[in-house]
């Protein structure tokens, strides 16, 4: 069973092997609904590797732990209708992680030295939330919630809270789980018609991988995981884990990475799969 430490002894390496699913850091929400909560009074966790087969074989999750093989990390927890906050220019802690993301946006704004990481998410879907709900939001933010658009609500709410914010790097649904993409219902083959379950183009590009090399019927669902690491000289830099849960014609499951990016502070793929460990 792999452990932590064979994540801290090659990271770059295992980030491309291993879908990652930080579970532990949904919290107990602070401050006034859409606002900013700091979270720098509580910024680190003890985390250990488990295998984690909700997600596919393969899979792992980082999860809350005091005995065993663990690792002390610098951690964005998450709160419903928040967007928490947490600055890394403290401390030797290498590693990065936010909770699991499944429709947030994360943000990065700074430098590589002393970057702020934000997440900003809700519990359920912005186009279902009332009047009054969304009372003191700016009216740009309004029209983007009634249009379902996530993105741009959470972009534009950042814009208004904090004052003179330069966003550096940016990660929303469309990067990792739902950029407009569409593929058919599960059973069907990607590229014939009748396409109707929303997916991302990286999703549908890997389905398509997998038939041409005789994985027929697989239903490719993503998700991602954002994290970073500090290297020698202190400067941090950010990735997005692009992964998928393959389900397979026979309802096997298996946990992929299909590419991992780097967000900042340069941008480009570190990886991308080609299909052949599926």
């Amino acid at each position: 069973m792999l452990t932590i430490l064979d994540f801290t002894s090659n990271p770059l390496a295992f980030m491309q092997q291993y879908p990652v699913w930080p579970v532990p850091g949904v919290d107990v929400a602070r401050g006034g609904a859409f606002t900013v909560d700091d979270r720098g009074d509580d910024p680190t966790i003890r985390l250990a590797l488990a295998p984690y087969a909700a997600r596919g074989t393969g899979s792992q999750k980082l999860e809350a732990a005091n005995t065993g093989q663990t690792l002390d990390v610098l951690y964005l927890k998450w709160a419903s209708r928040r967007i928490t906050k947490l600055t890394l220019n403290m401390g030797f802690r290498r590693f990065f992680f936010t909770s699991a993301i499944n429709g947030c946006s994360v943000f990065v704004t700074g430098n590589a030295q002393a970057p702020t990481v934000y997440h900003a998410g809700i519990d359920g879907k912005l186009i279902d939330l009332s009047d009054g709900e969304l009372a003191g939001v700016p009216a740009g933010c309004v029209r983007a919630a009634r249009a379902g658009d996530a993105p741009t609500f959470w972009r534009l709410l950042i814009q208004a809270r904090v004052h003179g914010i330069a966003i550096a790097a940016e990660v929303n649904k469309s990067d990792y789980v739902n950029d407009g993409t569409l593929v058919n219902r599960p059973g069907f083959k990607n590229w014939f018609a009748r396409a109707s379950v929303a997916t991302t183009a990286l999703a549908k590009e890997f389905g398509n991988t997998l038939w041409y090399r005789g994985v027929l019927g697989a239903e490719v669902i993503p998700w991602g995981s954002f994290w970073g690491m500090k290297d020698d000289n202190n400067d941090w830099s950010f990735y997005l884990q692009e992964n998928a849960t393959v389900i397979k014609s026979d309802a096997t499951q298996k946990g992929v990475v299909m590419r991992l990016r780097q967000v900042f502070p340069a941008q480009g793929v570190v990886f991308t799969n080609d299909g052949s460990d599926v």
